[in-house]
């Protein structure tokens, strides 16, 4: 009698599977509607499952946002930019909510800012006051929203990224997408989606903001540290092996997107890195003897291509790509020179070079060019700054010790894989504008997770001494 009484009839499985059958339902009911429309019904219960996740767990709904903003299906799925409210703002905006809430419940509306995080706030409010005193305002607030819109997912990162474990899972998601883009790219290539440029076809992105060949080529290179870093960490050659897949995959798709700057890019990122490995010698060794591998079953329109990229002489394309680099870092300087503080405003180098100057609406394909173009002397002086505390605080990173040791090896290997990845962008920098590229601010987010892994650690040792002197002292003070 008791045991009926005590049986339970909503237990845990019964809740899932009501809830399979509902779905089931309801996707039922979808397919006998018209395109696109039989496609609402499974968009339902995929939102309602996302809102519970991201209410009940912040950090897997910052996963879900970063999909909108890393894989960027919004961009290529039509059902999605049909919606009338975009579902990439809505799924942001709840999770800014949700950590609102988490940050009043634990008590930490008080943020505790650190040089990175008040040097990236500096950056913003140079280029919102380039975007103000600018001559072409709507053009620059376009740009100065999508460089807010990064600075958000910076704080996103740093706030919910609470835990070594969460680090750990934030990294393979980031590989994860770079696997997607190389994944489709190279199979969208194969069957008849390319750009055909420069004489050769060039592989491209699903998405039309990061999906150019040198931007996508850009995005896989500076996959690679990471890379590097999940390599080193993991000894099991199970594991090894499926990296090394993937990073012949990346690398695949690299030279399927003709992208010069790119090729040099991962030549200057490998050989960086093996000169920071202790067999420096022995994998130089086999980075040579992969390379050349790579080059026999390379297509030879590439070959040419990236042979090109050493033939400087005045009727070549690489001649003409090399001095229009040049030229962008030339006029940047000129434009600084007529407007110095704040330059022509973010994102008005192409306008400027066109209106003012009347050389064509080109982009600064310069880094150094467009910051003084775009921003001046205030916005060198505010990159400058962020850079500086970038690589004093890896600095630091690298000197101080975790208490648990397997975590202090990561953390090196790690620094070195961000560290990697600033100096790439520089690289990358010298044939492109990518001033305002989301790694810089996914690289420096990471730094400052560790810098509040490291606090937190320091207050829980900090607390834990306390408590052990509070202990020592006697019951009563006379």
């Amino acid at each position: 009698m008791n045991s009926k009484l005590n049986r339970k009839y909503v237990s845990s499985n019964s809740i899932l599977w009501f809830i399979y059958i509902l779905i089931a339902i309801i996707l039922s009911f979808g397919l006998q509607l018209p395109y696109p429309f039989n496609f609402i019904p499974l968009l339902i219960p995929i939102a309602v499952v996302s809102v519970v996740v991201i209410v009940k767990y912040p950090f897997f709904g910052l996963l879900i946002y970063l999909i909108f903003f890393l894989i960027r299906p919004q961009e290529f799925l039509s059902i999605l930019s049909r919606l009338p409210v975009p579902l990439e703002l809505l799924t942001a905006s709840l999770l800014l909510i949700t950590l609102a809430f988490k940050l009043k419940r634990e008590d930490k509306l008080q943020l505790l800012f650190t040089n990175i995080d008040k040097s990236i706030l500096f950056f913003l409010f140079v280029a919102f006051l380039s975007m103000i005193l600018s001559i072409w305002v709507d053009l620059a607030w376009v740009e100065w929203y999508k460089l807010f819109s990064y600075v958000i997912v910076y704080f996103m990162i740093t706030q919910l990224v609470e835990s070594k474990k969460q680090l750990n899972y934030f990294i393979y998601f980031i590989i994860l997408t770079s696997v997607f883009h190389a994944g489709t790219s190279i199979l969208n290539y194969y069957t008849g989606t390319y750009e055909y440029r420069m004489g050769i076809k060039r592989a491209v992105g699903m998405d039309s903001s990061h999906g150019s060949p040198n931007s996508l080529a850009a995005t896989l290179a500076f996959t690679l540290p990471f890379l590097y870093y999940i390599f080193l960490i993991h000894k099991k050659l199970f594991y090894r092996i499926i990296i090394i897949s993937i990073s012949l995959l990346m690398l695949w798709c690299i030279i399927l997107t003709g992208s010069r700057t790119g090729m040099v890019g991962v030549i200057f990122i490998s050989i960086y890195l093996i000169w920071q490995n202790k067999n420096k010698f022995v994998n130089i060794f086999i980075l040579v003897i992969s390379s050349l591998i790579l080059w026999v079953v390379m297509p030879p329109q590439y070959q040419e291509r990236f042979i090109s990229t050493t033939d400087i002489s005045s009727d070549t394309g690489a001649a003409s790509s090399a001095h229009g680099r040049i030229e962008g870092f030339v006029n940047g300087f000129h434009f600084m020179l007529d407007r110095p503080i704040l330059g022509y405003g973010i994102g008005c180098w192409a306008m400027a070079n066109q209106s003012i100057y009347g050389r064509g609406y080109f982009q600064a394909h310069s880094l150094p060019g467009q910051i003084m173009g775009e921003l001046g002397m205030l916005g060198i002086m505010a990159f400058i700054i962020w850079i500086y505390y970038l690589f004093k605080n890896m600095k630091i990173l690298k000197i101080y010790k975790f208490g648990d040791i397997e975590f202090n090896t990561k953390v090196k290997f790690l620094v070195i894989s961000l560290k990697t990845q600033i100096l790439s962008l520089f690289i990358f920098g010298l044939g492109g504008h990518n001033l305002y590229r989301y790694n810089w601010y996914i690289v420096s987010a990471i730094i400052v997770v560790l810098l509040n892994l490291k606090r937190n650690e320091s207050s829980i040792i900090s607390i834990s001494n306390d408590k052990a002197k509070a202990n020592e002292l006697p019951d009563k003070v006379i």
